[in-house]
């Protein structure tokens, strides 16, 4: 007669030989976080003490490219896909009484419901660190005009990875100089193109409430802008998802 005798949790002779959970963060941590900026900010009451030379110096080295506005955008990305990768590292590796919120009630069904969602969540915010996409052209069948937009991959909310996100740059042929502004104007920014201030002929004069900027993207490869794009297209879209202001 075989005895039904419980099985102790922690010594019960099995060990998987791939771990979901461990693989995926592997992943996500070689993921580079030090995405390379090729645009050039300068506060402009900074830029109008310069005298013409050294501005005009300015917007043309290479050493000045920045984040600038976009700076506390990109901040928030990499703040939220750290902390998406130790949630889920610290739930899965730490013992349960240690994580936030227990209640000692916790059941099985619970705890993988929740580590499926943990996943989801990473997996969105990888999306946006290292978007995958595709640059295509489109048509717009009622007045003929040519557009370019992206494809990119998304995490629906079953877990199956699908490329559902789209998303328009502009229309064919737009100028990288009008794409900034485009994207820019998106994120509440009045943006102005062409601009003489002080002496110099800059490519976009951007500003948001009392507040102005310098900026130039002549050096700006369209690749660079299409990555960057991307990247803070799919941070909107995650940010909307899970209700981020």
């Amino acid at each position: 007669m075989l005895l039904n005798n419980p099985t102790n949790i922690t010594n019960y002779g099995y060990t998987a030989v791939d771990d979901e959970v461990l693989a995926l963060l592997g992943k996500a941590g070689a993921i580079k976080m030090d995405m390379v900026p090729t645009l050039i900010f300068k506060e402009a009451g900074e830029f109008e003490k310069m005298d013409t030379e050294m501005a005009r110096h300015y917007l043309q080295n290479p050493k000045n490219y920045s984040w600038g506005v976009l700076q506390e955008i990109r901040d928030e990305m990499i703040e939220e896909f750290i902390s998406n990768q130790n949630r889920l590292r610290d739930l899965y590796l730490n013992p349960l009484e240690t994580i936030e919120g227990y209640n000692g009630k916790l059941n099985a069904k619970d705890l993988v419901s929740y580590i499926e969602y943990l996943k989801v969540r990473l997996r969105r915010s990888m999306s946006y660190m290292f978007p995958e996409y595709s640059f295509t052209n489109s048509t717009n069948p009622s007045t003929k005009a040519k557009y370019e937009l992206i494809k990119a991959y998304w995490v629906e909310d079953d877990g199956n990875r699908a490329r559902s996100f789209n998303k328009t740059l502009g229309m064919q042929g737009m100028m990288i100089e009008d794409l900034n502004v485009k994207m820019f104007e998106t994120l509440g920014y009045l943006a102005l193109r062409e601009k003489r201030y002080n002496g110099v002929l800059i490519d976009i004069l951007l500003s948001k409430g009392e507040q102005k900027w310098v900026v130039e993207v002549k050096y700006q490869a369209k690749s660079n802008y299409v990555d960057a794009f991307a990247t803070i297209e799919l941070w909107k879209h995650y940010k909307t998802q899970y209700g981020l202001q």
